[in-house]
């Protein structure tokens, strides 16, 4: 990936922060435009108004580590969400893949989901099917 400032510089020092929890944020828009500069290097941004299947948001009762009544939540939603794939066409459920893991995910309303993660096993013979349809994973459940 390359940045570059808004004055043509080349941006060579880029700082990710991972969250353990999420925070809530806000699209800027002025006027219809969703484009601006940030930072002290001018670098030009466009907000991201979610993924192409909609946007995750953790659930508080899908903690960093399972329990016998709620499974845990994912390393990766959105990228679980934004490589989902509907289980049918009569509900919003999607089932994606991220990270090596198998994620559930569940329409709250709006175009936001939450999900969980669940093993091979775990996952009905539908969300299986439509795994191995997808070319995702192989007949007995290995991620490819």
């Amino acid at each position: 990936v390359y940045l570059y400032s808004g004055e043509g510089r080349e941006i060579k020092e880029l700082k990710f922060e991972h969250l353990d929890s999420p925070i809530k944020v806000y699209n800027f828009e002025v006027e219809d435009w969703h484009t601006y500069f940030v930072s002290e290097q001018d670098v030009f941004v466009h907000n991201s108004c979610g993924g192409k299947n909609g946007t995750f948001e953790n659930a508080d009762y899908h903690g960093k580590k399972g329990n016998p009544i709620k499974s845990r939540a994912p390393i990766n939603g959105q990228g679980a969400l934004d490589n989902s794939l509907p289980i049918n066409q009569s509900t919003t459920r999607r089932i994606g893949i991220s990270q090596g893991e198998f994620v559930v995910l569940d329409e709250t309303g709006g175009g936001i989901f939450h999900g969980h993660v669940r093993e091979w096993g775990d996952l009905t013979q539908q969300m299986q099917a439509v795994l191995r349809r997808a070319g995702l994973v192989t007949k007995k459940g290995k991620i490819l």
